[in-house]
């Protein structure tokens, strides 16, 4: 079904519950009918709903990858990475012993630098921890 959005089958498949709600009432969609019919044109859902593709592109899955030191920078109020997300990411390398670095900002979303302070502070964080983990220190000019 490529092509077609999941709220553009949504909606023709409401007309079409619409359009038999006159005729034949007993054979309309239920909300859990319409809801497990985007489930099944999810091409991140598999077939049988036991292996979700999200998972195997997401960065936790590959935090047992991760051998260099990792900065974290998470608003507080960011809902597509929340900080709990964040936090599980930020145990993981410390677990295996490879330094980490979580800076919450607080009341930022995803966009931290939406605000002027919150920019200044993610860039002042970002080079003292290029700093901390430089290999060779050059002379500032």
């Amino acid at each position: 079904m490529s092509g077609w959005t999941v709220p553009a089958l949504l909606v023709i498949l409401l007309s079409a519950a619409a359009a038999t709600m006159a005729q034949e009432p007993a054979d309309l969609l239920t909300p859990a009918d319409v809801f497990e019919l985007e489930r099944a044109m999810d091409p991140q859902i598999s077939p049988d709903g036991s292996q979700i593709a999200y998972m195997a592109r997401s960065p936790i899955s590959k935090v047992g990858n991760v051998t260099t030191p990792t900065i974290l920078i998470t608003g507080e109020e960011d809902y597509r990475t929340p900080m709990s997300e964040t936090e599980q990411f930020y145990g993981a390398p410390q677990i295996q012993g490879v330094d980490a670095t979580m800076v919450r900002i607080p009341d930022a979303s995803h966009g931290i630098a939406s605000r002027s302070s919150n920019l200044i502070a993610e860039v002042q964080f970002i080079l003292g921890w290029f700093d901390e983990y430089r290999l060779t220190q050059r002379p500032v000019s």
